[in-house]
């Protein structure tokens, strides 16, 4: 597995049903899972919560991996975060965060409404930082 492209991931363990999800494995500092991809537009991103919840799309294009997919990824090991954002006039920013999981701490990841944890601000574009971030919880 060397290339990028689309894999297949088990979120739920090993003998669950497996999930298409694309892979940057040529990324710095990689590989990264990537569970949004937008490009072109050709995919709907406005949606309700049970399609925010389980995913939507195709791995190979546009595509959003799931909240829950993700939420048992984050608790299966530790994982690292890098959102990486390009605006209209193609300006690109990125930040990277050593700790990252949805709910590690609920009983109930959907009542928490996936709420997202990071942690250990790593670096940034280091011509525009994004500066350094302390224990983060969004949602």
């Amino acid at each position: 597995m060397t290339s990028d492209g689309v894999y297949l991931i088990y979120p739920k363990g090993y003998y669950s049903v497996p999930v298409p999800v694309y892979c940057d494995m040529t990324t710095a500092k990689g590989p990264w899972t990537v569970f949004q991809k937008r490009f072109d537009g050709s995919e709907n991103f406005f949606r309700g919560w049970e399609d925010y919840k389980s995913g939507f799309g195709h791995a190979d294009k546009e595509y959003w991996l799931g909240l829950e997919n993700i939420y048992h990824l984050t608790l299966q090991r530790s994982y690292r975060l890098r959102i990486d954002l390009t605006d209209f006039d193609n300006d690109s920013r990125f930040v990277i965060y050593n700790k990252f999981a949805l709910s590690p701490l609920a009983i109930s990841a959907e009542e928490d409404n996936y709420k997202l944890y990071i942690d250990e601000f790593e670096e940034g574009d280091p011509s525009r930082p994004a500066g350094e971030e302390s224990k983060q919880e969004y949602g």
